[in-house]
């Protein structure tokens, strides 16, 4: 009989995609944490949401589990935590609360304590099995967002992140203290993987609407506007079937020893190549120096399709590259790559078709 994962976030877009990755690439029941006042309340949400993403051909391995992160022992009854943690055998955690303006207040009790209360079930899955149980934590590459201006010109895997490194969002502080978290229980002994993705683009629909995927909403008001921003860029760009894929194949097998790896690919993207699929559309685009892009975007403050872009704050800046202060680090991924080549793992081309399809689907 395969073994238990428990996974997080699997009604969210990148943790869709390792959901589906997941049951491809072992033969393991899910476990899927998921809100929601019942177990069937769950289990309808979360089919819902991964038959919009694809087939679910092995869905009999699919068990949903209403919990909540934010709560002691998930939200569950002692009875059931105990249940779980008998049978788990890797823990993957791809939830998070991503906004780009909240304040770190209000993303802590998911983004860290969730963190914290998984890492307390792997623990007492460990006590219990007396055996190792992995835990698989999704990071993200904005914690060096703020890098550049602490003296990082570049950083790699074995950078480690610090509160300087993320700078002032909450977000991104949130995700430095959940790494925190999850090295302090690395060195007792948990058996712990960090992925750091970077920027995730999404052809599959229900991405349009995923506030992690920060590029949409620049491609979206780059398409408004007939404008787009020279010179931006280039960033570290990963599809999110691909990011999936790569933490499977790099948590084949389980409990390996703590290692970090930076999920996007190692020649990072300009934004004129995504321009260039942009009009690959039929979307006609005319090139501006930033700073004229960013005051026709101040002229057009009722154009909805703006709005994302409005709504993920400084960030937007950083996209463009606004201002010296707001230039993000060279970031490497060549170690992670080198593993990923010894697996075997094989990556889907991210090539100009894909990017048009990828513009296509946030802009229509």
């Amino acid at each position: 009989m395969s073994h238990p994962i428990v996974l997080t976030g699997a009604t969210g877009s990148l943790g869709g995609h390792l959901a589906h990755a997941l049951l491809a690439g072992t033969d393991a029941t899910l476990h899927c944490l998921v809100r929601a006042p019942t177990d069937q309340a769950a289990g309808q949400r979360l089919r819902t949401h991964l038959r919009r993403m694809g087939p679910l051909g092995s869905g009999e391995r699919l068990v949903a589990v209403a919990a909540d992160i934010r709560e002691p022992r998930l939200g569950l009854s002692a009875r059931r935590y105990a249940e779980l943690a008998e049978q788990t055998r890797e823990v993957h955690h791809c939830a998070a609360h991503v906004h780009m303006k909240a304040p770190y207040r209000e993303l802590a009790p998911a983004n860290v304590g969730g963190t914290r209360h998984l890492l307390d079930f792997t623990h007492e899955a460990i006590e219990r099995q007396g055996t190792a149980v992995a835990f698989h934590h999704v990071s993200s590459a904005s914690v060096f967002m703020w890098a550049r201006n602490t003296g990082l010109a570049a950083v790699d895997e074995r950078t480690e992140p610090t509160m300087e490194t993320a700078g002032p969002l909450g977000y991104t502080r949130s995700k430095v203290a959940a790494e925190r978290e999850v090295r302090a229980a690395a060195s007792h002994g948990v058996p712990t993987a960090v992925y750091r993705p970077a920027m995730v683009v999404d052809c599959c629909p229900v991405a349009t609407v995923s506030s992690s995927d920060i590029l949409a909403p620049l491609v979206r008001a780059i398409a408004a506007l007939g404008l787009a921003p020279a010179g931006a860029g280039p960033f570290p760009l990963e599809t999110a079937e691909e990011v999936a894929r790569q933490i499977v194949a790099l948590s084949r097998p389980g409990g390996a020893p703590h290692r970090v790896r930076h999920l996007f690919r190692c020649e990072p993207v300009p934004l004129k190549t995504v321009v260039a699929a942009l009009r690959g559309t039929g979307t006609m685009v005319a090139e501006v120096p930033v700073e004229d892009w960013l005051d026709a975007l101040a002229k057009n403050p009722d154009e909805p399709d703006t709005l994302p872009l409005r709504g993920v704050g400084e960030v937007g800046n950083w996209l463009l590259g606004a201002g010296t202060d707001r230039r993000a680090p060279a970031m490497h991924s060549e170690a992670t790559w080198r593993e990923l080549g010894r697996t075997g793992y094989r990556a889907a081309p991210l090539d100009d078709a894909y990017l048009e399809r990828y513009a296509r689907s946030v802009t229509t």
